[in-house]
């Protein structure tokens, strides 16, 4: 199954079994906030010989603050989600586990 998903976006995969609104949003929101921090973190040890220290650590305080999206609030999403405690009723497990799942 993994070699059928290689070059696929998970979370975009994810997120269509998500029903539009509140869960599909806070989901989406929640992952690119912390794919981006995730690729600050990246890039700050990628061109720490070489590059501006300065703006690479900038890149990373502005990923994890951007808009009402935090890295902490994001975290607290995701697993809130994964838990089923989420305030919205959005039981990512228990949704997924329900569906369909077969591409």
């Amino acid at each position: 199954m993994l070699t059928e998903l290689q070059g696929e976006n998970i979370d975009d995969m994810i997120s269509t079994f998500l029903d539009d609104g509140v869960c599909k949003n806070e989901f989406i929101s929640a992952v690119g906030t912390i794919r981006n921090a995730y690729n600050a973190m990246t890039n700050l040890i990628k061109y720490s010989s070489f590059g501006n220290i300065k703006s690479l650590k900038q890149a990373i305080v502005t990923a994890c603050s951007q808009n009402i999206a935090t890295c902490e609030r994001s975290t607290t999403v995701l697993l809130d989600m994964l838990s089923g405690r989420n305030g919205e009723g959005c039981d990512l497990v228990n949704n997924l586990y329900e569906r369909d799942l077969s591409f």
